[in-house]
This record gives structure tokens, sequence and C-alpha cells, in this order.
């Protein structure tokens, strides 16, 4: 069973293997280890780190920090990585995104979600219009 946990800084070393398929994934080069360790605490720090578990393994992770708007004053909670390991999408990728949304919701932010995938384009437009939010290019924002 999927269970979504909040990430402490101390502990976001754990996910950087996750952080590091997503970069496969997208065929990123030129990966630096210690700047992804490091952006990921800062996103523990100012905004929210959840990771999606089966038991003690990690299958997924939404690294959220929150931004000030560039148009006016509205403070925006953006995802610097949103991944599921391809055997747990079914399911892990909407517990994430359903507590992100909540996380936002409760702290008054508005959450903005990219998307930078070669994959499942239809599935991932579903999912993220059925639970309300509205594409805008690559970005999904909460309504």
């Amino acid at each position: 069973m999927t269970e979504i946990v909040l990430v402490q800084p101390e502990d976001t070393v754990r996910l950087i293997p996750l952080a590091l398929k997503e970069a496969e994934e997208l065929k990123l080069k030129n990966i630096n280890p210690e700047k992804l360790r490091a952006s990921l605490k800062r996103c523990a720090e100012n905004g929210a780190v959840f990771a999606s578990k089966e038991g003690k393994h990690y299958t997924g992770l939404m690294a959220l920090l929150a931004v000030e708007s560039w148009w006016g004053d509205v403070m925006t909670l953006c995802n610097l990585i949103y991944y599921v390991e391809p055997e747990y999408r079914n399911g892990a990728g909407l517990k994430l995104l359903k507590v992100a949304r909540e996380f936002a919701k409760e702290a008054g932010l508005e959450l903005n979600i990219f998307t930078d995938t070669d994959t499942d384009h239809d599935r991932k437009d579903r999912m993220f219009l059925r639970y309300g939010f509205e594409r805008r290019g690559g970005t999904y924002r909460s309504k």
C-alpha cells in the first residue's frame, strides 16, 4: 500500500536516486548530485518535499518550492521535481498530487505543477484535469 510522507530537510538525501531516475528518463546531461541534494533540501526548508513509499522503498517524490510570482503579489508553490517510478504510476502520482494540493490550500498558496516528460501525455492530462487543474502550456495550475 502506498504511503505519502513529508520528508524533512536532513532526509532529502535519500531521494537523490529517484531524482536521478527522472533525470535519466528526461535524458538530462551534466547532472550535479551535490546541487541536486541542495535543491531538495531547499525545497524541504522553503516549501515541502513529499515522497511515496511502498514499505521502506521510496517510489516517487514531489519537491515543492514557495516562490513569489513574477506578475504580482501572489505566493506560488511550484514543483522542482515530480517523479514516480513507472511501475508505481497507477496511483502514487495522484496521491502525491492530492497531498501537495491540500498542503498548498492550507498554506494559502497557489499550486503550479510543471511537467517535462515525453511519456503518458494523455494519461497525465486526464489526471490533472479530472482533479480540477487547468492546463496552461506545460503547466497545470490549481483552480
